[in-house]
């Protein structure tokens, strides 16, 4: 018989069936294990090579090593039969075989609660052979409003991403690295090396490459803001970039890359990024490069020198392609082993013309990547939609052009850093196969990652859907950053500035439509997040986090729809708005304690899955200090019959 539809599967196999007859399952305790765990107490019998037999749920499982198939497959293919309670996973590879043992226990939690399955036949295997997650510490800092996983978080992380398949974990480890030759890098908030080689065992253990990400160009302000180091930077004023001109900055980061690769001695790739590097050619000694060799000269030799020198440690380096797609000729000066790393976030709507082209003559191995978190949007949600359009473009395309795999970023933003989960999870999905529909996988998540129900299961993305909107006054930390180069300074992001932009003439109709568009869809997606809560989720924080975003979002609505009418009201006064202002006044009233609650019960929240001090700061955007203020004066003024002819 075929396979039946409601089955949640994660990536869905290449090739499945379903057959009768039904075989009765035994169920291990009285709870309901999720899909993972199922998987982890499947592997942990069978040693680090996953070999041999073990026994669970009723079943004879043994994990062999052979062809899955007398066709030829990639490394990882697998083949899974289950029949008459016996359990057979065959694979030439020991990351095949957990594969194999991932996919039987998704088949297990969906047919545990039945008590009886099928007989499977699974044939398996990836379209790309690298399938790559980032998480990003690139701004974590004590001083910072940025989410990220703390260690045990990140342990998670890499644990469910690998059981969905993925291999590669892009690690943007900046300055939370315990430096000890440059302790000035490092955060108060750095792992221990300790904890480090907790990571790399676990990786190791779980198949999935670490990539270690350090800045070799641009977005430099982690180890440029600090005095000591301020003889490298291109422009003296500015942190945001090395002068490429200055060797100095190459030897030190190497030293940086050796204390890191000593730490996670499993390393063979380091990412080196970049990126961005928008001040290019400023200093004199670069401007005279770029003015008699080419901007490609000054950033190729630069960059390549780097890349020499990790090929010289058995490393391939890996870049950002940005700049080589604005100068491709400095693609010429890596040199061969680089890895030009093609990121494009919305493949359909991007600022720049596709790059394959373009990249794929340099003659460098080409890889992409997508994101989840990107851009400039709410502090409660990213911009879901683009994200999940960019992964399923971008990595169709991957897989069209055979290129050698994807990875899905994921920038830290205040938004909360488990709202990315299921992009990431869609990610490792279009790289191992790809052949379902985005609402197809978003239903198989929700059922398979929180325990929804089927007929609630479009719920979940539907809330994602209903916060993604940019809102005013709901604005990430990012949002009005003075110089977008440099993303230590956040002082543009003020209430007030923001009430006088919002508040123009010119504007402010437009601005209040929005609230009122953004106050529906938060009572609408509180609604729902409320219907998912009724359940016994494994995730029920994640889904509480949803829950208060989505009352932040019409709180926010309804605190900026009253402070733009209170605006008007102080500054154009009529005879006869006194009920005006004793509406909005009241109004005012509601929403300072509403305020406090919602800080609150948000702090407890964030606080188990990432670092405490990022989020007090966290909170001073989301709920900022001024706000309340504002609050406050705003309801005095009112009361007291104020007329102002500016605002406060």
């Amino acid at each position: 018989m075929p396979i039946n539809r409601r089955i949640c599967l994660l990536p869905q196999p290449q090739c499945i069936e379903a057959l009768l007859p039904l075989y009765p399952l035994v169920a291990d305790t009285d709870t309901s294990p999720t899909s993972l765990e199922i998987a982890e107490h499947l592997a942990e019998p069978l040693g680090p090579s996953v070999l041999g037999s073990t026994a669970r749920h009723g079943l004879e499982v043994e994990a062999v090593q052979g062809s899955p198939s007398p066709e030829a497959l990639p490394p990882e293919a697998y083949s899974l039969r289950i029949a008459g309670g016996r359990v057979r996973i065959e694979s030439a590879t020991r990351a095949g075989r957990l594969h194999g043992l991932h996919t039987l226990a998704q088949l297990l939690w969906n047919h545990l609660p039945e008590g009886q399955m099928p007989s499977y036949e699974v044939l398996d295997w990836p379209e790309l052979p690298l399938r790559g997650f980032h998480v990003c510490y690139h701004l974590v800092t004590e001083s910072m409003p940025v989410m990220a996983p703390d260690l045990r978080a990140l342990l998670e992380r890499v644990r469910l991403m690998r059981h969905y398949k993925a291999n590669l974990l892009l690690l943007e480890i900046e300055s939370l690295f315990p430096y000890r030759r440059h302790p000035a890098i490092a955060s108060r908030l750095a792992f221990r090396r300790e904890e480090l080689a907790e990571l790399s065992d676990l990786c190791a253990e779980q198949g999935v490459e670490i990539v270690p990400l350090v800045q070799c160009l641009g977005h430099a302000y982690n180890v440029l803001r600090h005095p000591e180091y301020a003889h490298l930077r291109e422009v003296p004023g500015t942190t945001q970039q090395y002068c490429p001109t200055n060797p100095a900055a190459r030897d030190l980061f190497m030293e940086m890359v050796d204390e890191i690769v000593e730490a996670l001695p499993h390393v063979r790739r380091f990412h080196i990024g970049g990126d961005e590097s928008r001040r290019l050619g400023v200093c004199p000694r670069c401007k005279e490069v770029v003015a008699t060799q080419g901007l490609g000269r000054l950033y190729g030799e630069h960059v390549g020198d780097i890349c020499t020198r990790l090929l010289a440690r058995g490393l391939e380096p890996q870049v950002w392609a940005d700049i080589i797609e604005h100068a491709p000729d400095a693609a010429g000066y890596l040199p061969e082993g680089t890895t030009l790393v093609y990121w494009n976030y919305s493949l359909l709507q991007w600022s720049r013309p596709p790059a394959f082209d373009l990249l794929s003559p340099t003659g460098h191995r080409v890889l992409t990547a997508s994101a989840a978190r990107f851009g400039t949007h709410n502090h409660t949600m990213y911009l879901y939609s683009a994200a999940m359009e960019g992964i399923g473009a971008l990595t169709g395309e991957t897989r069209r052009r055979g290129l050698g795999g994807t990875l899905v970023t994921d920038w830290m933003k205040v938004t909360p850093h488990e709202f990315s989960v299921p992009a990431l999870a869609y990610g490792m999905e279009e790289a191992w196969n790809g052949s379902g529909t985005l609402a197809a996988f978003e239903a198989c998540f929700a059922r398979l990652y929180h325990h929804l129900p089927p007929e609630e299961a479009p719920d979940l993305a539907r809330i994602f859907r209903l916060l993604e909107r940019p809102v005013p006054f709901l604005e990430d930390g990012q949002t009005h950053m003075v110089d977008r180069l440099d993303r230590y300074d956040l002082s543009g992001l003020t209430v007030r500035e923001r009430l006088v932009r919002y508040a123009a003439q010119d504007t402010v109709e437009e601005r209040m439509q929005e609230l009122r568009e953004a106050l529906e869809r938060g009572r609408e997606a509180e609604a729902l997040a409320e219907g998912l809560l009724a359940h016994d989720t494994p995730h029920r924080r994640e889904l509480q986090l949803l829950h208060v975003s989505a009352r932040t979002q019409r709180h926010k609505a309804r605190m900026g729809l009253t402070f733009l009418e209170a605006a008007r009201v102080l500054r154009y006064p009529t005879p006869d708005d006194g009920p005006a202002r004793d509406r909005l006044a009241a109004t005012l009233d509601e929403l300072a304690p509403e305020w406090e609650a919602l800080r609150e019960e948000t702090r407890g929240l964030l606080t188990p899955g990432t670092f405490p001090e990022t989020v007090e700061q966290a909170l001073d955007v989301k709920f900022e200090p001024e706000a309340r203020e504002y609050m406050l004066r705003f309801r005095d003024l009112l009361r007291e019959g104020a007329v102002l002819t500016r605002l406060p």
